[in-house]
């Protein structure tokens, strides 16, 4: 709700609107913990479904660099306000010289005057999300078993021939 919410005030923000989407592997090494959540094809699929979003950078730098600018001519880079990092995560990234380390991933933007960071009003995060899947796992692993038995059934020999009328 949160990510519609700020596509919608990024688009306001223009004509056009690109999403940058990172990797997997990205996502995991500035998040931690199990994210992302769902893999780089579903979260690009989610967000060009959305009716704010006119395209995708698949695999968007960490931070956004002039040649990222240039490259797409972009005039407004924003970000939602309640964009969280791990903090541990950033601290030991910033300890081990890790690639896509940068104090300010916004730095190029922010001096161009080209940054805007769009307030959130909702309080739902992606760490909510995910503790809401982890409660309900148990939940859905015993529907899906019941469903799985009564497919098994089926094909075992349930199975009817329907002729057409």
């Amino acid at each position: 709700m949160g990510h519609i919410e700020t596509l919608k005030k990024a688009k306001e923000l223009g004509t056009f609107l690109y999403v940058g989407i990172h990797d997997d592997a990205t996502v995991n090494r500035h998040k931690g913990k199990n994210f992302p959540a769902m893999n780089l094809h579903e979260r690009v699929l989610n967000v060009l479904s959305c009716k704010y979003v006119d395209e995708v950078v698949i695999g968007a730098p960490w931070c956004v660099s002039s040649d990222l600018i240039t490259t797409l001519n972009i005039h407004v880079v924003a970000s939602g306000s309640n964009t969280k990092m791990d903090a541990s995560v950033e601290e030991a990234l910033k300890h081990s010289g890790g690639v896509d380390v940068c104090a300010d991933c916004y730095t190029i933007p922010k001096s161009l005057g080209i940054f805007t960071q769009i307030e959130t009003t909702h309080s739902l995060t992606t760490d909510d999300v995910v503790h809401r899947l982890i409660e309900n796992r148990l939940k859905y692993e015993k529907r899906n078993a019941k469903r799985s038995v009564k497919e098994l059934n089926y094909l075992k020999g349930q199975k009817q021939y329907v002729a057409e009328i």
